[in-house]
């Protein structure tokens, strides 16, 4: 045996054969030498949520938990992450909840979480705002809310699922709820409603104006001010209306459901010059996750076509 720069070789090997071990051993220790790189970071946990990354981030996609719901309950109900990161679209999970409406605060709070999170990507992408139920009136005001004012970041899409926008609509359907009585667990909803509408605004036929404010759209007045900068975004309002499943349910008639806000909406604003508006009516996808068929689910979106729609021309 010989030694040479502190390595033993075998004397009968070829010099090939040394020259390789050589070469072996110096990669290793270059390595060893090397600073490693930085691990690319997946997901993080904010203060007003979970973000999820992509890979190669195309888009942004900021999504609302349901009046009780929170990041959780949209991965359990709505398992769109992976499939949103290996299109190319960074995921938000928001853990804002228990909100029909918004105050100023709430708007300039929610605003500075999304440019923060804009900020952290590093990269200008599209922005796409929805919700669920309850989470899709806040996304409607949000978005309504950055458009205002060129200042903030400026979202290029928003839509709902099965949400409640126009709230007279809503306290209205409540009181035909309570006075059907047909459903216990309708029934104790609906009185949370009126009593949460009547302790914060009043009765509608005493102040309108406030149900007007508070709402991203009230029907009975036409009243679209909480809309108004939609017509320079894409709009989605998707819902299942099966009428069926309702009066079989909840004994609900068409009027009683988010359907119908949602339809009549659809319509005042595809009448508004350069709308980009889609009302998507959905027949039998309406499932939890536990398999219980229910029409008011996350399950209504399909997510292919979400994909498509968010990074169809994302330029933002």
């Amino acid at each position: 045996m010989h030694k040479n720069w502190g390595i033993y070789v075998p004397k009968n090997l070829s010099a090939m054969k040394k020259e390789l071990i050589y070469l072996f051993v110096f990669s290793i220790l270059f390595s060893m030498c090397t600073p490693p790189m930085e691990p690319r970071v997946i997901s993080a946990t904010m203060d007003y949520g979970v973000v999820h990354y992509a890979e190669e981030s195309e888009a942004l996609l900021v999504l609302f938990p349901g009046f009780g719901g929170n990041d959780k309950s949209i991965e359990h109900e709505f398992a769109v992450i992976e499939a949103a990161n290996q299109r190319g679209i960074d995921v938000v999970l928001m853990n804002f909840n228990q909100h029909l409406t918004l105050s100023s605060a709430e708007l300039n709070s929610l605003a500075t979480q999304i440019s923060t999170e804009y900020t952290l990507i590093g990269k200008e992408l599209p922005i796409y705002i929805g919700g669920y139920s309850s989470g899709g009136n806040v996304s409607f005001l949000l978005a309504d809310h950055l458009l205002a004012d060129t200042a903030l970041v400026q979202p290029a899409g928003v839509f709902c699922v099965d949400s409640p926008l126009d709230l007279h609509a809503l306290y209205n359907a409540a009181l035909r709820t309570i006075d059907r009585d047909f459903s216990e667990p309708a029934i104790q909803e609906a009185r949370m409603l009126v009593n949460l509408f009547e302790t914060n605004f009043g009765t509608p036929q005493e102040n309108i104006f406030q149900y007007e404010a508070a709402s991203v759209y009230t029907d009975t007045t036409q009243n679209m001010r909480n809309v108004e900068h939609l017509n320079r975004i894409k709009v989605r309002l998707y819902t299942e209306p099966d009428t069926a499943w309702w009066r079989e349910n909840r004994g609900a008639t068409y009027a009683d459901m988010n359907a119908s806000t949602l339809h009549a909406l659809a319509e005042q604003l595809s009448a508004i010059e350069g709308a980009n508006i889609e009302l998507i009516q959905t027949t039998n996808s309406g499932f939890r996750a536990d398999g219980r068929r229910h029409p008011h689910s996350w399950s209504i979106v399909e997510q292919s076509a979400l994909f498509d729609w968010i990074l169809s021309n994302s330029t933002p």
